[in-house]
């Protein structure tokens, strides 16, 4: 399939799109900002990586009658930080989701999600959960608690999926699910039960598309995986034997048995530049998962790094999946099993420490605020790790910055003192930045 160039101003008028179709829930005469404004405003925020962008942009209204709220994000009437607080604070989250799936039908139908397959030609989407607000002071109603310190502990807890690949550095964010107080619930709310909250409102979607879920020892476990293959899916999970002990006897037993050699093992050498490696790989399958009259059985593998001269371990772990293992796939199922670690390394790592303040407070509201500015603040990172593979000049740019926060600094320098007709003018300008050096800014606009 011949892909068609995806750019980010038709990104962003798809987001446009999407926030104009949420529900406005005020009910008096104080609608002086559409709800639309206030979203996308919120959402330039976290795209620019600039708490100040909106006003600038206030400022540049002032002097030059223009603003780039209006040419780059499509917002026609400025709000201020508190209207967009006191507007998004009783969305539901949800109202947002649309985004997640308008974007990631594009790159099916231009074909750049096939870029992102791997084993069996299955997409792999990692889940996993992280916490990206803590307080004993600031809460909400959909605020999880907890006693730390003698203290009320105040915090929320997102569930991200993404699509992650070997090959790819960058990580494809899906719809998320927040750990939150549940009505008709006393129980706390849970990554599990997160997660099946996932499955019943997403999980169809991607299991049509053909998809391998990746996940951590939480996730390795008999109704987990019973819904995870009723819903279409196939599994690659981190199994650790402390926890399936069972498991692990069994397999334990079996690898006792004289001659038979019932766990299989492959392996081989990589020399990485500095050191040889050995890689083995040894697996078994039709093994319970629990002790139990009808047990669901998994096939399992261990994958070990060891340093040739040293016998160092470099690596070690154990993965349950319902694929049946060969000697010819077991690595490919290993190293997909081992994918799942960037959605900690390329995503939370990136969302927490590099610009994009996951963790920072900016605003909590009593209701949805904070859920909601999560919800943006992951949309952003998926346009802009979404433009980096639709995106030629957009991808370019980013390459040759030599850091994140240079690209965002530019950009934030640029759009505090120049209006840009379009993406297209500011990329133009960044672009012509990297190749020719220092330029005069008034002699290229003219």
């Amino acid at each position: 399939m011949e892909k068609r160039l995806i750019k980010v101003s038709e990104m962003i008028h798809i987001l446009y799109n999407q926030f104009a179709k949420v529900r406005d829930v005020r009910t008096g005469k104080n609608t002086q900002y559409e709800m639309s404004d206030a979203i996308m405003g919120a959402f330039a925020i976290f795209h620019m990586q600039s708490p100040s962008f909106l006003n600038g942009q206030k400022q540049l209204q002032e002097k030059l009658e223009q603003n780039n709220a209006e040419t780059l994000y499509e917002i026609r009437q400025i709000p201020t930080d508190t209207h967009i607080r006191n507007l998004l604070d009783p969305l539901d989250p949800k109202e947002n989701m649309g985004c997640f799936k308008e974007i990631i039908d594009r790159l099916a139908t231009n074909g750049y999600l096939d870029e992102m397959r791997g084993y069996d030609e299955k997409l792999l989407i990692a889940v996993d959960g992280s916490q990206y607000h803590e307080s004993h002071k600031i809460s909400c109603a959909k605020c999880n608690t907890r006693v730390k310190d003698d203290k009320i502990d105040y915090y929320h807890v997102i569930l991200a999926p993404a699509i992650v690949q070997a090959n790819q550095k960058e990580i494809l964010p899906i719809e998320p699910e927040f750990l939150e107080p549940q009505d008709g619930h006393d129980k706390q709310d849970s990554e599990l039960a997160a997660f099946y909250r996932w499955l019943t409102s997403y999980g169809k979607r991607y299991a049509r598309y053909g998809a391998i879920l990746l996940g951590d020892d939480l996730y390795c476990n008999e109704p987990a995986c019973r819904k995870m293959l009723k819903a279409g899916f196939h599994f690659i999970l981190t199994c650790k034997p402390t926890s399936h002990e069972f498991m692990a006897g069994t397999r334990q037993f079996l690898e006792n048995i004289p001659n038979q050699e019932l766990v299989r093992s492959v392996s081989k050498r990589i020399w990485t530049g500095r050191r040889g490696v050995i890689h083995q790989f040894r697996y078994i399958n039709d093994l319970p998962l629990k002790m139990d009259k009808n047990p669901l059985t998994v096939n399992w593998c261990e994958y070990t790094e060891t340093d040739e001269k040293s016998g160092e371990c470099l690596y070690r772990n154990e993965f349950a999946t319902d694929y049946r293992i060969t000697d010819k796939n077991v690595e490919n199922i290993a190293l997909s099993g081992r994918n799942r670690w960037d959605i900690e390394n390329s995503g939370f790592n990136v969302l927490k420490k590099r610009g994009f303040h996951f963790e920072h407070n900016f605003g909590h509201g009593e209701q949805n605020l904070s859920t909601v500015l999560a919800t943006l603040n992951l949309l952003s990172f998926l346009v802009h790790n979404t433009c980096k593979l639709t995106d030629v000049v957009y991808a370019y740019i980013r390459n040759k910055s030599d850091t994140n926060s240079q690209y965002f600094e530019r950009v934030r320098v640029l759009t505090e003192v120049f209006v840009f007709e379009d993406w297209d003018k500011l990329f133009e300008l960044l672009k012509y930045r990297l190749e020719h050096g220092r330029i005069s800014i008034s002699e290229f606009l003219n």
